[in-house]
């Protein structure tokens, strides 16, 4: 008999190993049931709210059903957030390898001797320098930093900030 994937020993306390996420992602892919909430030109199976509501519901049901559908927090956040504002160089550069599963991402929120994680009040500041961005300041607790393929900073952006078309990752 084979035993939980919860109780393999690549499920440690800081959760899976990337060698678990892979194979997990892998079983759901050939189930049909990875990332429910990437839209199918990215390679997911676009669902709707209500059914991702309740697909999320039932992948809730282990603590590595979301791991393994790809549509764990933040990432299921982080791609919505990249198919609706990213520009279509971002979203070839970053959405297309991120929805495939390639690599999984971060939230850099929480600051040092400051704001914590309250969003009005952080430090952190961010400035155009040409076509990127500088950003300045210091962020700690960083769940699944290790391994992630990019973050999403949550900081203050200086005034000029409003460039249009914003910046080009």
């Amino acid at each position: 008999m084979i035993a939980p994937y919860e109780k393999d020993l690549r499920n440690t306390p800081h959760g899976p190993t990337e060698d678990l996420r892979i194979e997990l992602t892998g079983l759901a892919r050939d189930a049909g049931l990875f990332a429910p909430q990437v839209p199918e030109r990215w390679g997911g199976i676009g669902l709707d709210h209500v059914n991702m509501a309740i697909g999320c519901k039932a992948c809730g049901l282990s603590p590595l059903g979301p791991i393994a559908m790809h549509c764990a927090a933040p990432d299921e956040g982080n791609m919505n957030l990249f198919d609706k504002v990213a520009s279509e160089a971002q979203k070839q550069r970053w959405l297309k390898p991120f929805a495939a599963g390639d690599f999984r991402s971060c939230v850099s929120m929480t600051e040092p001797l400051s704001a914590g994680s309250h969003p009005s009040k952080m430090k952190t500041t961010a400035r155009y320098d040409g076509d990127e961005f500088v950003v300045n300041g210091g962020k700690w607790l960083i769940t699944g930093a290790k391994g992630a393929g990019f973050t999403t900073i949550f900081c203050d952006v200086e005034p000029d900030g409003d460039k249009p078309g914003g910046p080009t990752c």
